[in-house]
């Protein structure tokens, strides 16, 4: 009986044991970042949102080392152009931003006050100046995307801007402006 007891014990411990060694973050992506930090889908519904959360943050479509084939990712990719009409919103540099943006417009109970999309420049404004998302597309200065939070400096700023991101950038706030007039 005893040898029963200590073979279960050590059972017991070995199962113990294994289950405290950490695992290798299997929930990471190539951007390292969970789909649950990521807010770049906060804008989709429904299957768009599904396709979205895909392409963008389960399988990191637009990173450098995208978690998937480059013919799944044009596939959720061609799937949510046909739904959509639209590219992914990731693939705005500014989309990384606009989580900030809203929350931090959240938090200071301002609603959009000013959205304007297409031309040289796409633009959410809350409340005022200060907190606000651009896109400026120029063809002398040529095209950047900065998020705004009230601080001197932007919390995200990328340039130059490739043609299918400007586009995705316009859809992207063309889609901020649709919604906040609903």
């Amino acid at each position: 009986m005893l040898k029963g007891v200590s073979s279960r014990v050590l059972g017991i411990l070995a199962f113990t044991a294994l289950a405290a060694i950490p695992l290798p973050a299997a929930a990471q992506t190539p951007d390292s970042q969970t789909p649950a930090q990521e807010t770049a889908c906060n804008g989709q519904t429904g299957a768009a949102y599904g396709l979205c959360t895909s392409y963008c943050e389960a399988m990191d479509c637009d990173s450098a080392a995208p978690a998937a084939s480059a013919t799944a990712c044009n596939k959720v990719y061609s799937n949510f152009l046909r739904l959509t009409g639209q590219a992914p919103p990731c693939l705005c540099p500014c989309a990384a931003g606009w989580g900030q943006v809203q929350q931090f417009a959240a938090d200071a109970n301002l609603s959009v006050t000013y959205c304007s999309a297409g031309g040289s420049e796409s633009q959410v404004h809350f409340g005022s100046d200060a907190v606000r998302l651009n896109l400026v597309n120029y063809a002398v200065e040529g095209s950047y995307c900065t998020g705004w939070t009230g601080g001197s400096s932007p919390i995200v700023s990328k340039s130059p801007l490739t043609a299918p991101q400007i586009a995705a950038c316009q859809s992207f706030i063309s889609n901020i402006c649709s919604q906040s007039q609903q």
